[in-house]
């Protein structure tokens, strides 16, 4: 899910598939190491944590700064819009998301209401546009990160793993979905 859910081009391959001898090279993984995944470079993950996943595979984890100008709270539709308003405008922005850009939205075939479509787009590709315009615009998109505590008259933003990072203005996303 969360490969698919970050655009990750993969294949997937049960323990009990006959071809899984000829796919895998090397040793095949102990029966108690699965989710085992082999990257492009060789590298063998046993049921790895998300976030060490996300940064071997070049994900943004960290932040490139400590300062922005805006600071995001949720990267669905309502959060990388944001994102590409603020960016856009010459603002140093930051989303932080705790799974994947698009959030609920990302995963929905179809929805019909979201500005800009008349004939609807699937959230996954909604996603993937949105996240495309927001970086290239500037934008930091954390993955696999979330917001501990906000102190919002320091303007710091707390996130799991101890960092700090300050926002000059404050943007909050509800986390419902577009439908």
């Amino acid at each position: 899910r969360f490969l698919a859910r970050n655009q990750i081009t993969f294949d997937w391959v049960m323990p009990d598939d006959p071809a899984l001898a000829t796919r895998w090279s090397g040793a095949l993984p102990a029966e108690g190491d699965y989710p085992t995944l082999r990257l492009a470079n060789g590298t063998i993950l046993v049921r790895p944590q998300a976030r060490e996943l996300a940064q071997l595979l070049g994900l943004q984890t960290t932040a490139r700064a400590m300062d922005f100008d805006v600071v995001v709270v949720g990267g669905g539709p309502a959060g990388l819009a944001a994102a590409v308003y603020g960016a856009s405008e010459g603002l140093s922005t930051m989303v932080v998301e705790h799974e994947a850009p698009g959030g609920q939205a990302g995963t929905s075939s179809r929805i019909e209401n979201y500005l800009g479509f008349p004939n609807g787009i699937s959230g996954d590709e909604l996603a993937s546009r949105a996240l495309r315009q927001a970086k290239r615009l500037g934008a930091d998109i954390l993955i696999t990160r979330k917001v501990i505590r906000i102190d919002p008259h320091a303007r710091n933003i707390f996130l799991d793993g101890g960092e700090v990072v300050r926002a000059h203005e404050r943007a909050r996303t509800t986390g419902k979905a577009a439908r």
